[in-house]
């Protein structure tokens, strides 16, 4: 689809794990570092928490200088600046250098997440020394979107360099080795060679 290749212009909006750096200008000592808790919310001195899930950090500057107002009789300035981010991730996994998950602060395509992850292996016993691309996938919301892995790793075709959205999940299957992937709410997210008396509780008792 013609819009899957345009960036999106809509700015970055916080969630839970995600943290800022706060300053009030004129005070270099209030510099400080806060998070996103769980509940969406931030603490700061004596401020109430301030629900921020959601908001960009303009809306989120705006919001904290509204209250501080309250307390501080000189109107304050407040410099918000995003310091990391873990409310918005892409999975790139299978046969790159570091398969993993990486933070999703800025548009980012899928050459871009790729690289991030090292690069696609080389692979010794495949014709073309790429992974399996046939069987490779890229899949959103639970849909498979039909990426031609060929055309872009392959050939260089620029047309399937998709933009990524929160929680894509990127898979370059490898064309020798066979393994299982256990992600999600484990203590250890891992990757588990498969074996053909695997079962799907034994493979979540070997990620914790």
């Amino acid at each position: 689809r013609p819009e899957w290749l345009i960036a999106p212009t809509n700015f970055f909006t916080l969630g839970p794990g995600d943290s800022v750096e706060l300053e009030v200008l004129g005070e270099p000592t209030s510099r400080t570092t806060l998070l996103v808790g769980p509940d969406g919310r931030i603490y700061y001195s004596l401020l109430p928490g301030l629900f921020v899930w959601g908001l960009t950090l303009t809306e989120t500057k705006d919001l904290l200088e509204r209250e501080m107002a309250k307390y501080i009789r000189a109107k304050p300035e407040v410099a918000v600046t995003l310091k990391s981010v873990e409310s918005k991730h892409v999975w790139v996994l299978g046969s790159v250098q570091t398969p993993g998950i990486y933070s999703l602060s800025t548009p980012q395509t899928m050459l871009e997440a790729i690289s991030s992850a090292g690069g696609v292996i080389t692979l010794p016993g495949s014709s073309s020394g790429l992974p399996d691309l046939q069987n490779s996938f890229l899949l959103r919301r639970g849909e498979i979107l039909h990426v031609d892995f060929h055309g872009l790793l392959g050939r260089g075709d620029l047309s399937q360099n998709l933009y990524l959205q929160p929680d894509d999940f990127i898979f370059l299957r490898s064309s020798t080795a066979k393994n299982v992937y256990v992600l999600g709410a484990v203590a250890l997210p891992n990757i588990v060679p498969y074996a053909d008396d695997l079962s799907l509780a034994g493979a979540i008792a070997s990620a914790g």
